[in-house]
Order: C-alpha cells, then structure tokens, then sequence
C-alpha cells in the first residue's frame, strides 16, 4: 500500500475548521483509493508555530512515497517548501483534482 502525505494552505486561512473538514475529506477520498493517507491536520496542531508544524509535516513527508497537492497550493509557502520537498526525494507528485483512470 503507498503511503501519501496530503499537502495545501493551511497558514493564513480564517476557518481552520473548514481546513480540518476539506482535508478530512480528501484522506477519505485517498483511502477508499487504497492509499495510506497522513493528514498534516492530524499531527500539527492549530496554533503550531509555523517552523514547528513544518518540520512535522516534513517529517511524515519522507515517509510516504506520494505527495497531493490541493488546489490552491500555490498560495501556501509551507505546501511549496512541502513540494520542493517531495521533488528532491523524488516523491510521486498527484494534483487536484485526482484524475481516476479505471
């Protein structure tokens, strides 16, 4: 089973319930795909100091073979850190929306 880390904005959103919920929602998404799915939501905290919740995120980054990439990434310096990331262990690299060829 691959593993994927889930990567977006997070930083500078208002509601960080509704950050909790759409990425809540895509880890249901990514397991019912058959991935094992880790969730930056689950392990960082609300309030965690950014460079803090960046070495987290990294962290469980390198343990997964697959990075996905919410829309709006772009506007997230943590989920571009977390892509440069991802391109320099030549991580898998999946964008929103996940095309599913069946």
């Amino acid at each position: 089973m691959k593993k994927i880390f889930i990567s977006g904005q997070v930083t500078g959103l208002e509601n960080y319930q509704e950050v909790k919920a759409r990425f809540a929602n895509v880890e249901q998404r990514l397991r019912d795909m058959g991935y094992q799915v880790f969730n930056p939501c689950r392990y960082v905290a609300e309030g965690t100091e950014w460079t803090q919740a960046m070495c987290i995120c990294i962290g469980l980054l390198v343990k997964c073979d697959v990075i996905y990439m919410l829309q709006g990434y772009q506007s997230s310096s943590g989920a571009r850190f977390e892509l440069e990331t991802a391109l320099r262990l030549q991580k898998e690299i999946l964008y929103e929306p996940l095309q599913c060829h069946e």
